[in-house]
């Protein structure tokens, strides 16, 4: 699987306010860059900064993603991937900061800090040009990539765009598995992360002999 599919319904511009050049220090040394790549070697490359930061245990990293449009939110889920593979191996999580530029090109790039130089995590995930729904789809199977969870990305953009909405699709082959599947998603948004009830609507879809490895299983509408 490259990428998670992010479709859009319409023209779609997004500008995520998620951050700046000015986020990387100066004295940052570029460790190694990665545009779209093939999910068999996205460990790999992940550990050569890890490898990097195990040899100047005093030295931090960061990891900045950048993107435009679609790809913004590419970029999100990215760094949601790269959290969990650094957590899969048991590295010092702290010491690796994450930050996001606006840009043409979809990339992320990886820096080391030398010294005891002061960085910040990127916090903001405000979506403020957005004219337009984007489809984000969950799929159900084993991949080489890290893993991501959708439904907190999902959670994130809302916390952070209050006036958003979602429409949820849930599509499983039975009833129980839907309404199973729909339940972990409302009790994850309504309880876990405080979204109103009002701002998302479920509906579910039972298909009979579904392809876990090409069809959605979960399909969440963002509108602005």
């Amino acid at each position: 699987m490259s990428l998670p599919r992010i479709f859009s319904t319409a023209i779609v511009l997004l500008s995520l306010l998620i951050g700046t050049k000015g986020q990387v220090p100066s004295d940052a040394i570029l460790v190694d860059e990665l545009g779209p790549f093939p999910c068999d070697g996205f460990r790999g490359w992940i550990d050569i900064l890890l490898t990097d930061l195990r040899d100047h245990p005093e030295s931090k990293g960061i990891v900045l993603n950048v993107g435009r449009g679609e790809r913004e939110i590419s970029a999100v889920i990215r760094e949601e991937m790269i959290r969990n593979h650094i957590l899969f191996r048991g590295f010092d999580a702290s010491r690796i900061r994450y930050a996001r530029e606006i840009g043409g090109e979809f990339k992320t790039k990886l820096f080391r800090i030398p010294g005891e130089t002061a960085i910040a995590d990127s916090k903001n995930y405000v979506l403020t040009t957005v004219d337009a729904p984007s489809v984000l789809e969950e799929y159900n199977f084993d991949d080489l990539c890290p893993p991501y969870d959708m439904k907190n990305v999902v959670g994130t953009l809302l916390e952070h765009n209050p006036r958003a909405r979602v429409t949820i699709v849930v599509r499983e082959e039975t009833v129980r598995q839907a309404r199973e599947k729909e339940r972990e998603i409302t009790a994850y948004l309504a309880n876990e992360r405080h979204i109103s009830r009002s701002r998302f609507v479920t509906f579910l879809t039972v298909q009979r002999e579904i392809n876990y490895g090409t069809d959605p299983i979960v399909e969440y509408t963002y509108i602005p």
